[in-house]
């Protein structure tokens, strides 16, 4: 009898906690190792979740997400034409949650959800204009 496959949050943490423990490679390698797994998080989430039908996360709404070398390229509203509205490097893949698995101490604690927490940062750059003057 085969063991049941953990789920992608436990897969993915699981991955991050080795790479973040390889003490072979160099501290800039492993951070680029990392936000390639981040990356790939967060398009995975995506390519899972269209899956289901349109992408809306609270008052985002994300058409289009790919991922390369550690960022993703993200395409809001209902277009993919034309240069991404947001390109994020080392994408976050936790979101605050009083009753998250993830204990970060002092911090508080967390659970994993990739596309939430890029939606958080869109927002957070929405609400604070600090993307004024750029397109979108």
């Amino acid at each position: 009898m085969t063991e049941p496959t953990p789920p992608r949050r436990e897969k993915l943490r699981d991955r991050l906690k080795a790479e973040m423990a390889d003490e072979t490679a160099s501290r800039p390698v492993r951070a680029r190792k990392v936000a390639r797994l981040r990356a790939k998080a967060v398009k995975d989430a995506f390519d899972e979740q269209k899956k289901k039908g349109p992408l809306r996360i609270g008052s985002v709404e994300i058409a289009h997400i790919e991922e390369a070398d550690g960022e993703v390229a993200i395409w809001l509203g209902r277009r993919h034409a034309g240069p991404p509205d947001y390109r994020i490097v080392t994408p976050p893949t936790l979101v605050k949650d009083g009753t998250g698995d993830v204990d970060l101490g002092e911090r508080g604690r967390y659970r994993e959800d990739p596309l939430a927490a890029v939606a958080e940062v869109i927002e957070s750059h929405r609400r604070s204009g600090a993307l004024k003057g750029l397109r979108r």
